[in-house]
């Protein structure tokens, strides 16, 4: 609106032209009600006035009339708060800008207020527009900004929001996943709604070793060795059912052949240890199987890449890897404790005497009665001459000293020297239906009630299903009646075709069976498995439950039948004369000792299967300083193979004997102590010549123990080198009845195993990681937006845990170390854009009342509390015509007034 007033002076008196005067300087006061256009303009000027009284107005010339006109823009008006002269140039009085015009939009008002978003540094100069998306700088009309402009990096590329599933706490920082919200973006690798660590997803979205996480917001699958499923890290899995065995798979997990086709109990190949021609070698190793082998530079037991390890056992950029040593073991099957666990392959035998199926190497004592052929007159009892009594000179040799392919060979030795005395007879009385030579109860009868041979020194050879017994009737015992002795040497096995069924399935002859052997932890990384051998209750006897429906034998002594085929024990409870350590002084007759054993009374017997063989392999890394060791203690056939070379040989038909192996250096060799006995607390003893602690207490005067008849001290050249992995082969077989005693001690088995992290302070950003700017260590240039090294201060910067430090989101208002936040609400920021409310970027929300002009928000002024006021020039309450309103409460300009 243009606003004109005209002031005409023609012919005034100099009164007039006064008023005049004051007419135009009323005129410059209409400025203040916005008359838009106005100019003013003066005529011709009046007459003279006259000189007083009548002749004053003849002086006067004559006046030029005026015309007032307002300018366009005017300049001023009344005093306005924040006044000055809006648009000069110049900073004046309350203005908070000035940059030479009156134009809004450009961020400085008309009312020379600084707009949102602008800095107006120099006066009469065009303003800065801060709100420029992708400079790193949050304004009030941006929701991010990431320093760039760029979509799906969880900043849109207009900086107008937050992509769906990400976080942008920090301005101009990378936006990162928001972890836990069900959604799989950017680098995570997975996302099951949470944020806990330990169930497969992590608190940063990264899939935890072990874990398969195929359907994001769900709850990750462990991969559980041992279900017979492939799954993600494992490298092959015949489960735990032998019934149930995946296609390709020949066992059970842990069940080991020597050759590469078995599957590890961590679902790793097994390792291959044999060369192109059987030959046993140093394993074949692979990575991922949970040791850090040579060349490997980690190994985090699976495949994955990703975790820090690579599938080529190489450490991951932006990771470091730990490699910590740790033993062997698992949580016992009983859920309590740890335990090494042995997977072990069963076969069950029937004994020479069966009618269909009876091996020959697995001797049976018979009678001869009914025109029977006889069985076997002789059992070794090859425990070495000082247990005296029936024990023989040890036998070595009926096992090769190598494997072949992976498997025992038949040794050079084919017989051993054997005894057998029948103090049955002396005993009869004790023994059920009694025992007698007229009845042809002893294996040495002649079926007419008499001894074979009959007269003491006759030579009596016989042959059964295993070879033939060759040897001579020695005597009777001292005792009455006296029973028959016969001393010769008896078959250690038939030929070398029945010494490989012992290792090998052969549905002929064997059935098969696979379990676990538990050694529970005895001390240090030291585990063993021990039978129980007290009484007639303990003993190794897996077999009884493996395979329930095989014939079993009582295990009270005669175990055979009368020699009319009717059997001792049909209900298996009597006396036993027994031995240490199956009997203790507590368990012998009153006035009884336990030096060579007594008789207990009233001994509740048990049917046991009694002839079988067992094999177990263990993968073990050598590491020379701190060497390896195992021992054994049990009857009857052992044999450990290291690297493919016989290390124990126990072998033969025998009482509980020990032997123990220890393995240090680099290379590595086995000291081997065979023979002897155990004392009270299991030590081996009696191992060295001319010791007579293993000599009977019946015995006067003691037998001194000779070396190689009772005990071997040798050494065994192995190489083993340092790092390397190796097999443990474990050959056992139980071929007589009435005992079994096993009892396993493995010590120093240790695996080095990787845990992979991201590497925090190494300047780089891995998964898993928000942030990286090194640490003191770190010697590369500075990341890009990182404001110095990591540390738990700086605002904005990194936290020595890789993670964002103080920001905008964890509701501290950050003030220090470059924090510029107004406030803080947590997540809450951003939902309350109110006058209590907080934006995404920890400043105070803008509105209407808040003494900033928000232009992109349509205000075009705004005084705070004072909008809607009528104030003076002063900004102080007043009525008009001295007050007027000078900004609306909509923080709109009124009509009319201009600054």
């Amino acid at each position: 609106m243009t606003k004109s007033s005209h002031c005409s002076g023609v012919g005034q008196s100099s009164l007039q032209q006064n008023l005049v005067l004051a007419c135009l300087a009323a005129a410059a006061i209409v400025i203040g009600v916005a008359c838009n256009g106005g100019t003013i303009t003066g005529d011709n000027g009046g007459a003279g006035g006259n000189h007083g009284g009548n002749q004053g107005g003849s002086h006067g010339g004559a006046g030029g009339g005026v015309t007032v006109t307002q300018p366009v823009v005017p300049d001023a008006g009344p005093d306005l708060p924040g006044g000055g002269n809006c648009g000069d140039g110049i900073r004046e009085r309350n203005e908070t800008c000035d940059d030479g015009n009156t134009i809004s939009g450009d961020g400085c008002s008309r009312a020379c207020q600084i707009e949102a978003n602008y800095d107006c540094p120099v006066d009469g100069q065009p303003c800065i527009n801060l709100a420029v998306c992708g400079n790193g700088i949050l304004t009030s009309d941006e929701t991010c900004d990431d320093h760039n402009t760029d979509s799906g990096d969880g900043c849109s590329g207009d900086c107008q929001s937050v992509e769906d599933g990400w976080v942008c706490p920090v301005p101009g920082k990378k936006c990162i996943p928001e972890c836990g919200d069900s959604k799989k973006i950017g680098d995570e690798a997975c996302d099951d709604g949470n944020t806990n660590d330990g169930d497969g997803c992590s608190s940063t979205c990264q899939v935890e070793p072990g874990y398969d996480c195929p359907t994001t917001g769900k709850a990750c699958i462990k991969s559980e060795c041992g279900n017979g499923k492939l799954e993600v890290g494992e490298k092959c899995d015949c489960g735990t059912d032998p019934s149930k065995l995946p296609s390709g798979c020949k066992a059970v997990n842990g069940l080991f052949y020597g050759d590469g086709t078995g599957c590890s109990k961590t679902c790793t190949a097994e390792p291959k240890c044999l060369d192109p021609s059987g030959k046993t070698q140093a394993c074949t190793v692979s990575c991922g199987d949970g040791n850090i082998d040579t060349g490997e530079d980690c190994d985090d037991g699976n495949a994955n890449n990703g975790d820090g390890c690579s599938s080529s056992c190489k450490v991951e950029d932006g990771f470091s890897c730990s490699t910590t040593t740790q033993q062997d073991s698992s949580t016992c099957q009983s859920g309590s404790g740890q335990c090494l666990e042995l997977p072990i392959i069963y076969r069950d035998f029937q004994p020479e005497n069966a009618t269909s199926g009876g091996h020959p190497d697995f001797p049976f004592y018979g009678t001869k009665f009914g025109g029977s052929k006889p069985t076997t007159i002789c059992v070794p009892n090859s425990g070495g001459p000082v247990k005296g009594n029936d024990s023989t000179s040890r036998c070595w040799g009926i096992m090769a000293d190598n494997l072949a392919k992976g498997k025992p060979q038949a040794g050079p030795t084919k017989t051993c020297t054997c005894q057998f005395s029948d103090w049955n007879m002396a005993n009869s009385s004790r023994i059920p239906g009694n025992y007698t030579l007229a009845g042809n109860d002893s294996p040495l009868s002649d079926a007419s009630g008499g001894v074979q041979g009959g007269t003491a020194g006759t030579t009596v050879n016989t042959t059964s299903t295993g070879g033939p017994y060759t040897g001579t009737l020695t005597g009777y015992t001292a005792s009455s009646p006296g029973g028959p002795i016969w001393k010769g040497t008896a078959p250690a096995y038939k030929d070398a075709t029945s010494f490989n069924q012992w290792f090998n399935d052969d549905s002929k002859v064997n059935q098969t069976f696979t379990a676990v052997l538990e050694l529970p932890s005895i001390g240090s990384n030291i585990y063993q498995y021990a039978s129980k051998s007290h009484l007639a209750q303990g003993g190794f006897y897996p077999l009884d439950t493996l395979n329930p429906s095989q014939a079993t034998l009582c295990n009270l002594w005669p175990y055979w039948n009368h020699g009319n085929g009717t059997p001792f024990w049909s209900t298996c409870s009597g006396d036993q004369y027994l031995f240490i350590p199956r009997v203790t002084s507590t368990d012998c007759v009153s006035g009884d000792t336990v030096d060579d054993g007594c008789w207990v009374t009233a001994v509740a017997g048990v049917k046991h299967d009694n002839y079988f063989t067992d094999e177990a392999r263990y993968y073990f890394v050598y590491d020379g300083t701190n060497g390896i060791s195992l021992s054994f203690y049990g009857d009857d056939d052992l044999f450990i193979f290291i690297n493919g070379v016989l290390v124990l040989d126990l072998g033969g038909v025998h009482q509980q004997l020990p032997g123990t192996v220890t393995v240090k250096g680099d290379p590595g060799d086995a000291k081997v102590l065979e023979g002897g006995c155990a004392d009270t607390a299991g030590n081996q003893i009696g191992a060295s010549t001319g010791s007579t602690v293993c000599s009977p207490g019946n015995v006067n005067p003691k037998l001194a123990a000779a070396s190689p008849d009772d005990f071997r001290d040798r050494t065994v050249k192995l190489g083993l080198q340092n790092g390397k992995v190796y097999e443990i082969a474990i050959f056992g077989a139980d071929r007589h009845p009435p005992e079994s005693n096993y009892q396993l001690t493995l010590q120093g088995f240790t695996t080095k195993k990787s845990g992979c992290t991201p590497r925090c302070g190494d300047g780089k950003t891995t998964a898993g990681e928000q942030c990286d700017c090194g640490d003191a260590a770190y010697t590369g240039p500075l990341p890009d937006g990182c404001p110095g090294p990591n540390n738990d201060s700086t605002y904005g910067g990194c936290s020595t845990k890789c993670k964002y430090g103080p920001f905008c989101g964890d509701k501290v208002v950050q003030t220090d170390n470059g924090g510029t936040e107004q406030c803080d609400i947590g997540k809450d920021n951003g939902t309350n854009l109110g006058k209590d409310g907080c934006t995404i970027g920890c400043m105070l929300p803008h509105f209407c009342g808040d003494k900033i002009i928000d232009t992109n928000l349509d205000e075009e002024c705004d005084l705070g509390d004072q909008n809607g006021q009528t104030l003076d020039s002063s900004g102080n309450p007043a009525s008009p015509p001295d007050g007027f309103v000078h900004c609306n409460t909509n923080c709109s300009i009124p009509p009319g007034v201009v600054f």
